[in-house]
């Protein structure tokens, strides 16, 4: 026979084991809400990703210490050889109205300290009057030269219409970014268009050197343009990793430039050694 001593404590004993399990239970579900919490954050936050091809792009990542100091700035600018017979050089003076060490969407960015004077080229096509702006400056460090694209990047991010000022009058332009596969990763593309003008400039970082490249005319230039002078210029300053069975180059990264040792329509680049 059960006392009633026994009895109550019997009840205690099962008010405690029924707080237990409440209790035990609040923190099953409290791990669980947690758990399940963070899924979701994750799933929410990643779920832009998806959107990202990481692999599509055909940018060469090349070794950018190995190339300082392998590099003079004047091998950078662009040479009669990288475009079509009717561009012709013209006054040199004009490189300053060039993108390098220019400001971006109006605001000034630094270039790093400078260990060559900066070089630069011209040439002028009569047949439509466009004008291709060729620059090149090597700097202390590769780093600094990365850096420097890495501002320009950052200036051009929430950039899409500034004012000029030219020859007194205020000139409203508009910044777009352009749709053309980089040739290799340190590199910054943009359009800028206003009135009566378009420009069309990039710049890169290869090695120690900073190699700017700049289309002007009254409308964008034909497609692959500067891309073909970009690889004609990267052909000769880093031929290891840019001819074909180079470090890290594949033939579906170079762009099709079209028929080979032809000039491109509307005076785009032909390269003699087979176009990019």
């Amino acid at each position: 026979m059960v006392s009633k001593t026994d009895d109550q404590g019997l009840s205690r004993t099962r008010v405690l084991l029924r707080h237990l399990g409440m209790q035990t239970s609040r923190v099953i579900l409290l791990i669980c809400f947690i758990g399940l919490s963070g899924l979701a954050i994750g799933f929410v936050l990643a779920y832009p990703l998806r959107f990202v091809d990481y692999e599509s792009s055909g940018a060469v990542k090349i070794d950018q210490q190995a190339l300082a100091g392998e590099i003079e700035a004047a091998d950078a600018l662009v040479s009669a050889s990288d475009l079509s017979s009717s561009w012709e050089p013209t006054d040199d003076r004009l490189t300053g109205f060039g993108i390098l060490g220019a400001s971006i969407c109006a605001n000034p960015i630094d270039l790093p300290t400078p260990l060559s004077p900066k070089e630069g080229v011209v040439f002028w096509n009569p047949s439509d009057d466009t004008t291709v702006i060729s620059q090149a400056i090597r700097v202390e460090k590769s780093r600094s030269a990365v850096e420097y694209l890495n501002d320009v990047r950052d200036e051009l991010e929430e950039c899409d219409t500034f004012y000029q000022s030219v020859e007194g009058d205020r000139i409203r332009v508009s910044s777009s970014e352009v749709d053309r596969q980089a040739p290799i990763s340190d590199h910054v593309t943009r359009r800028y268009s206003s009135a009566n003008s378009v420009q069309e400039w990039s710049l890169m970082a290869v090695g120690d050197v900073i190699v700017a490249v700049q289309y002007s005319g009254s409308a964008a230039p034909p497609p692959n343009f500067l891309s073909e002078i970009e690889w004609s210029i990267l052909r000769r300053v880093a031929p290891d990793d840019f001819t074909p069975g180079g470090v890290g180059l594949d033939s579906s990264d170079v762009p099709d430039s079209g028929v080979e040792g032809t000039e491109t329509e509307g005076g785009g680049a032909a390269d003699e050694s087979g176009g990019p």
